[in-house]
């Protein structure tokens, strides 16, 4: 990128004069290729299409996110959702639509080819990914002249990219499925998107970034003061280290899902079977627990054991709970969501005070540099809206999904004991799905007890999960009849209606909770 040659760095008096607010904003002009309101509006207007398709995705769509992906919490919220949809659709919608909506739906929406749906996907995620890359490097090859804060916008479109593609990854995992080569120039760019951000945080987390009043300085005028301790604060470290921790952590989701034997090494395989050992104990401790009380009525009616088994199924609770939290799908998605609100409302909350902190200038006006992005998101549009109307033979609304169609709709009546019953009417067995009475029980092949599961090296899509069969495998062979008692224990409690209605409200807190964080 070269050496800059000259280029306007306040010294630190000058800093704590601006600080204290005694000198006037440092100006600088408008970009509106940069931070325009069109260029804006629409890379958030493709990461909320693109985010909001992923979810969609999830909870209503069924065969486009493999069913791998799905624990017993996913499947939870994925009836329950239907089911909602289905209450709603028929209370606050009339008669007349819903008709219309009916004949649309089963002959148009349901009918989609699968792989149509996820090439539509896999192209909004594309351009967003390159976009974002793009941009990153022009930034970074002109940090001698680019201020502070279009960097920082700039900065943060890019992370968009980076966010929408890792939620839409998971429905178009399959499609990357034997092709190395659509995987590997892929993580290409999301290593130059990674390389990128890590070194921004430093940037951000740095005390002479986007000082007030003065958001015009060149970014190299921080970019100098990277290497100096002193110039971050502890709040800053810490901050920093939050940063980085989530995006090292979305860097491995993505490599996980392109690459799942990268989950096989060492010491990740080590670290998956002893928290997968860690959070079932509670559940192998109920389990003796209730053995014991079934081998001595007596002792069991005692109030010492009374209270070891009440504290004993709390810690089972709570342990089950946050397992099936932590190895869900939805709570991915929850990460990518908290993500995104964060990145939009920042970049609106800075792009409204750069007035005030010296910029000239208006970036609100559309220019051609902002007209040409918003007019591009026509592709992905009329392409998903060819798919709607494409001529096909109509489907009746009974259709058991066979075939590469998508059952697309929710369910006139979704019951949440299809939960219990692993929803085995839409499933294909498969080596790689999991069994309804635990997300983490093996598979239905199992390997011999001498053998460890072997995941190809080829197959994208299998996440830690891969690790989670290995770890259940080691466990059952030190016995196997605990384990499928932990299993049958595990399944009885899922099973209750208050245990459900208990992890659902959880997560609709936990996505409420993200929300207002955002704002």
């Amino acid at each position: 990128m070269g050496t800059c040659s000259t280029y306007f760095c306040p010294s630190d008096g000058e800093y704590v004069a601006h600080l204290n607010g005694s000198v006037e904003p440092y100006a600088f002009d408008a970009d509106s290729d940069i931070a325009g309101i069109g260029v804006i509006a629409s890379f958030f207007i493709y990461a909320l299409f693109t985010s909001g398709l992923a979810i969609t995705t999830y909870l209503y769509v069924d065969g486009v996110v493999p069913e791998r992906f799905y624990n017993n919490l996913d499947r939870l919220i994925q009836a329950t959702a239907k089911g909602l949809l289905s209450s709603a659709i028929e209370i606050f919608i009339p008669l007349r639509v819903r008709q219309l909506f009916d004949s649309l739906w089963p002959h148009r929406l349901r009918t989609i080819p699968k792989e149509n749906l996820q090439a539509i996907c896999l192209q909004l995620a594309d351009i967003q990914l390159v976009t974002g890359a793009s941009i990153l490097i022009v930034l970074y090859s002109r940090r001698c002249v680019v201020a502070q804060y279009h960097f920082y916008v700039g900065l943060e479109l890019s992370y968009l990219s980076f966010i929408t593609f890792q939620g839409v990854l998971l429905g178009v995992v399959d499609v990357l499925r034997n092709r190395l080569f659509m995987r590997v120039w892929r993580y290409g760019w999301i290593l130059v998107i990674f390389a990128a951000i890590f070194v921004s945080r430093f940037i951000q987390r740095n005390v002479y970034f986007m000082v007030d009043t003065l958001y015009g300085l060149p970014i190299q005028c921080t970019f100098d003061k990277l290497a100096i301790a002193e110039y971050y604060t502890s709040t800053h470290a810490g901050m920093l280290t939050l940063d980085l921790v989530l995006l090292t952590w979305s860097l491995w989701y993505i490599t996980t899902l392109l690459f799942p034997s990268a989950t096989e090494m060492p010491p990740f395989a080590q670290l998956s079977s002893f928290s997968y050992w860690i959070l079932s104990t509670p559940s192998r401790k109920l389990v003796i627990v209730r053995a014991k009380a079934e081998q001595d009525p007596a002792e069991a009616r005692t109030t010492k054991f009374k209270m070891k088994h009440y504290l004993t199924t709390i810690a089972f609770l709570v342990m089950l709970s946050l397992r099936e939290i932590i190895y869900s799908t939805a709570f991915d998605l929850l990460r990518v969501y908290t993500l995104l609100i964060r990145t939009i409302f920042g970049t609106l909350n800075e792009r409204g005070r750069a007035a005030e902190n010296g910029r000239q200038g208006d970036e609100d006006q559309l220019g051609f540099g902002q007209i040409l992005p918003l007019l591009l998101l026509a592709l992905p549009i009329f392409t998903f809206a060819e798919e709607v109307w494409r001529d096909r033979p109509k489907v009746e609304d009974n259709t058991d999904g066979q075939g590469n169609t998508v059952a697309a709709g929710p369910a006139r009546s979704v019951s949440l004991d299809l939960v219990s019953r692993g929803q085995q009417q839409n499933q294909t067995p498969s080596a790689t799905s999991w069994p309804l009475g635990s997300p983490l029980s093996a598979q239905p092949s199992e390997p011999a007890p001498g053998a460890m599961s072997r995941v190809d090296l080829d197959q994208p899509g299998e996440p830690a999960r891969t690790c989670l069969r290995r770890a259940r495998t080691l466990h059952r062979r030190e016995s196997r009849v605990d384990a499928d008692k932990v299993d049958a224990v595990e399944a009885e409690w899922f099973d209750e209606e208050p245990f459900q209605a208990l992890m659902i409200a959880f997560v609709v807190a936990m996505y409420a909770l993200s929300t207002l964080l955002g704002l």
